[in-house]
């Protein structure tokens, strides 16, 4: 799945009717989430492209012998991170944006760019899962959104990627877990909802930094439930392999309501987290 951006500048289409010679910019671009060299998955993206070409005699030549690029050049949100003459090309190191030019006769062409930033941290309220409100925190990468849902509700099963529960009846006691909903079997707490048909959620430990400044999910330590410490971010991998990240901003005890911040990332096995 990609996301792409691309728009050819009119004078570049101009220019190639006028001078009667044109060459096509790098195209196709497309990526595959891989892992590093340890085996660790979601670590990096391995880039592939359409090797672009123009007839050497000019636009209107009748001559069948194609010209193709020098090499290429690779960018990471803006910065110069290698170049290639093959039309593939792997990248390891987090980032937002990556971008692949062509370059002919020592002259760059429009590049054209995979956009893999995570969404922008946004705020969520959910409540404990025998609060009044919705529980249920639901990861949509295709939507690139992150949502609250009845848990109660049998339809929402498929969509619930994580909770929080105290273990027991009420939502009054110490601490709270953030958890997947294949505890609900577990959970004393929550009786009244099915023991089964829920989605499978790995929760990290806390990881110790501001959620901006987490530039990569673990790629191991998930469970199945962490209790939670107000002021900590935790890394979320959901059923779909969808990484995201939660902190927990505060605790209202006496309803039982969490307020949060969340982000994802909507490329499906990738863990980058990089927002800046």
């Amino acid at each position: 799945m990609s996301r792409i951006n691309k728009t050819a500048p009119l004078i570049l289409l101009a220019a190639a009717f006028v001078l009667g010679s044109s060459h096509d910019e790098t195209q196709g671009l497309k990526y595959t989430v891989v892992a590093d060299s340890l085996g660790n998955p979601g670590a990096g993206v391995r880039l592939e492209w359409v090797e672009p070409s123009y007839n050497e005699g000019g636009l209107f030549s009748c001559s069948s012998r194609k010209r193709y690029p020098d090499y290429y050049v690779i960018y990471a949100d803006g910065q110069k991170i290698g170049t290639t003459a093959n039309t593939f090309y792997c990248v390891f190191d987090p980032c937002r944006a990556i971008e692949v030019s062509a370059v002919w006769d020592g002259e760059e062409d429009y590049p054209e760019m995979i956009d893999l930033s995570p969404t922008a941290p946004g705020f969520v309220d959910v409540w404990e899962v025998n609060g009044d409100r919705e529980s249920g925190i639901s990861f949509s990468p295709f939507y690139e959104y992150i949502y609250t849902c009845w848990m109660n509700d049998v339809d929402n099963q498929e969509l619930i990627d994580c909770y929080f529960t105290d273990y027991h009846i009420g939502f009054g006691q110490v601490p709270y877990y953030l958890a997947s909903p294949g505890e609900v079997s577990n959970d004393s707490g929550a009786t009244f909802l099915p023991d089964t048909g829920w989605r499978v959620t790995g929760v990290s430990d806390t990881l110790g930094a501001d959620l901006e400044a987490i530039q990569i999910a673990p790629a191991t330590g998930y469970e199945a439930a962490r209790p939670v410490i107000v002021g900590e971010v935790y890394a979320i991998r959901t059923q779909d392999d969808c990484y995201g990240l939660i902190r927990v901003d505060a605790i209202n005890n006496a309803n039982g309501e969490v307020y949060l911040t969340v982000m994802l990332q909507p490329a499906l096995g990738l863990r980058w987290m990089v927002t800046k």
